[in-house]
């Protein structure tokens, strides 16, 4: 529902239903889980905060990532909170009500304007939500699977080539004597197995089985979010210290909710090179109203990763490195 509302938004932008930076107003309106992690940054205690939040942890899937509760430290200063400005509101002109109620009822779609606004809200926070609370037993899940590896003296590490299936067939059968050995062997062979993995480069798209041999990158189009115009100095976020991150346009390849903590800082904007126009991230950017683009691919993703400055140009869709 909210890829759809997201999508029917865009198209009433394109239609000239709506400006640009209406659009822009309205994503920046809505409060999700993100902009009320924030909110509690600032008014609740660490304990608090551990509870509601602890359980995140960047690369919701990575068990060799450490969740927030068990390195709240290290993502977030609590002695240099950011402070949160008020939620702007967003009310429809009489003429945007007109002319979104004549473009629905064009496309057969019965609906008020403010109901079909009031839907998308919802479902933009129904989905967000929905993440934060999934991850709280996937979280759990990952941590006793950590348990059970540790009483073998197996690491994070380790574990983490390891399938689920060779954890969740130990609850249907009794523990065999040889387990340390038996997931040793597939430790290993999932090792090489992923290190083949990684040394295979595939097209960002595939249209067919012939892509798989050869293909030519091509130039990915980014999705730029609001329209502001910024240049700031750059920072790798999978190679820095949080600390470093303020006053800086952030590049990560992708993120998911766990990364979340990086909106505790004062960043600058955001520059990914992977995500789509609904994704993770690009709701976020939007709430918050930082500048960003998404899913700019791998190819200029490099070539930005490299730079010590960038200038992004939201509305003209342009970014380039400056130095």
């Amino acid at each position: 529902y909210a890829f759809v509302g997201v999508t029917q938004l865009k198209s009433l932008v394109k239609r000239n239903v709506i400006a640009s930076d209406r659009y822009a107003e309205f994503l920046a309106s809505i409060i999700t889980v993100a902009k009320q992690f924030v909110i509690d940054l600032t008014r609740l205690t660490k304990p608090e905060l551990i509870r509601e939040y602890g359980h995140l942890r960047p690369g919701t899937y990575d068990i060799t990532s450490l969740a927030y509760c068990d390195a709240f430290d290290h993502y977030m200063d609590l002695d240099n909170r950011i402070t949160t400005e008020e939620t702007p509101t967003f009310q429809l002109t009489n003429q945007e009500a007109t002319d979104i109620r004549t473009a629905l009822q064009t496309e057969g779609i019965d609906i008020e304007p403010e109901k079909f606004l009031d839907f998308i809200r919802a479902a933009i926070q129904g989905r967000e939500l929905g993440k934060l609370e999934f991850t709280r037993n996937l979280s759990v899940a990952m941590d006793l699977i950590a348990g059970l590896g540790e009483s073998y003296d197996f690491t994070r590490d380790e574990l983490s080539f390891l399938e689920i299936d060779d954890i969740l067939e130990l609850a249907t059968k009794t523990i065999p004597a040889n387990l340390v050995t038996l997931w040793k062997s597939k430790i290993d062979l999932h090792r090489r197995q992923y290190a083949i993995t990684c040394a295979i480069k595939l097209p960002e798209l595939i249209a067919s089985e012939h892509d798989i041999w050869s293909f030519v990158q091509g130039n990915t189009k980014p999705n730029f979010i609001t329209q502001k115009t910024i240049v700031a100095p750059t920072a790798d976020v999978a190679n820095c210290s949080p600390a470093t991150l303020d006053g800086k346009l952030c590049l990560i390849e992708n993120a998911d909710p766990g990364f979340d903590w990086i909106f505790s800082h004062r960043i600058a904007g955001l520059v990914t090179a992977y995500g789509g126009a609904n994704s993770h991230m690009a709701i976020r950017c939007a709430e918050f109203e930082l500048p960003a683009v998404i899913g700019c691919g791998d190819s200029l993703y490099r070539t930005l990763r490299l730079a010590n400055r960038i200038r992004i140009d939201c509305t003209g869709k342009t970014v380039e490195a400056l130095s």
